[in-house]
């Protein structure tokens, strides 16, 4: 299906009774709009009409789908905003967040009736049945980490987003890496550590913990005596000796290793760790299944610092801080889920107090 203004992003399409309804946003992203297409007329792309359009500089930060409602999570002058459009009466609903909790299960339980929410599809993704699940010990001395040893790699893509460039020759002292991200029944350890709950969201004790912003993911590493990877830490861990993308052997690796768009077809919530193959280094699930925060704010790279490099002391934007998130994810707005979201040098900034479906983390120590 194409939109017939080439400006448009489109994020979803769904199917509304009579109609195909479209979100897509425009102008930098700052504005969002929801489309109709009258079935009878789909062959014709220039019958689609405006339904509902949101000008106010909206950032749209994550989208999910229900049934004839289309949930849009977004930020206006810093405040986290909930968009709801009802297919059913062409309705649109704004809820404030002010208490900076992205909680759309509330959303829902507060604002829809029963018989919705009752409607809400099953959110666990139980493992495969014909799949032994994989619990690797990782280094000997460090149990369920890997000691990655220190060396020399590049850093960054001339091929990829404007962020990632210019490529730097970086070199890291030797570290340990959690070889899978933490998990629901590890961060239940954490008596001071809290997350969100919502759509998509996962309940066994082996898959990774979600809906957690990038503060509680810190304190959790800290509870346990480590801390969030660098982001150079965790594009060093991702090569694993390599900084070919994009060709054949790269996309088959990725269907071994990963999950994402192309094998993640049968989950309804990120998979349980350790399932799939691990890369050169044995650590698991490290591009794909969720996008995993990291220790740095997001910023251009600093030419300067290329001896374990890391971001910036503060953010460059207070009232609006980022922090670095990498790895893709099994499913996701802004090509998240696919080949090119995957990459090794692909970077996300994602506001600090930002909790989804496809974020979680994993932790990181260094070598002694």
């Amino acid at each position: 299906m194409v939109l017939k203004r080439s400006e448009n992003h489109l994020y979803s399409i769904e199917d509304g009774g009579d109609y195909f309804y479209a979100l897509s946003n425009y102008d930098d992203a700052k504005n969002f709009k929801v489309m109709r297409l009258e079935k009878d007329g789909f062959q014709n792309i220039n019958n689609w009409e405006d339904v509902i359009e949101v000008r106010d500089t909206h950032y749209i930060e994550d989208m999910l789908t229900f049934n004839e409602f289309i949930v849009i999570q977004s930020r206006y002058d810093g405040i986290p905003i909930i968009e709801v459009f009802n297919f059913a009466n062409n309705s649109l609903n704004q809820i404030d967040m002010k208490d900076e909790v992205y909680d759309l299960g509330l959303v829902y339980n507060n604002n829809f009736d029963s018989s919705y929410t009752q409607s809400l599809p099953e959110t666990s993704a139980e493992p495969d049945p014909t799949a032994a699940l994989v619990i690797p010990k990782g280094s000997s001395d460090r149990p369920g980490m890997a000691l990655l040893e220190g060396g020399s790699f590049q850093m960054g893509s001339l091929e990829g987003e404007d962020d990632e460039w210019p490529t730097r020759q970086i070199e890291l002292a030797s570290f340990y890496l959690d070889v899978h991200e933490v998990t629901n029944a590890d961060y239940a350890q954490c008596s001071e550590c809290m997350r969100g709950y919502g759509g998509f969201d996962t309940t066994l004790p082996e898959q990774p913990v979600v809906y957690v912003d990038w503060e509680n993911s810190a304190r959790y590493c800290a509870s346990i005596g480590k801390r969030l990877p660098t982001e150079a830490e965790w594009e060093y861990a991702t090569q694993a000796g390599s900084v070919v993308e994009n060709s054949d052997s790269v996309l088959a690796e990725l269907r071994e290793q990963a999950w994402f768009e192309m094998t993640s077809q049968d989950l309804r919530s990120a998979a349980v760790v350790g399932q799939r193959q691990p890369n050169a280094w044995g650590l698991y699930d490290l591009q794909g299944n969720v996008i995993e925060w990291t220790a740095d704010w997001y910023a251009p790279y600093d030419q300067a610092k290329l001896q374990n490099p890391k971001g910036p002391e503060a953010p460059p934007n207070p009232t609006y801080p980022q922090k670095v998130a990498r790895g893709g994810a099994w499913q996701g707005l802004f090509g998240r889920a696919t080949e090119a979201g995957l990459r090794s040098s692909r970077r996300y900034g994602l506001a600090a107090w930002t909790q989804a479906f496809n974020l979680g983390f994993r932790c990181a120590a260094d070598a002694l």
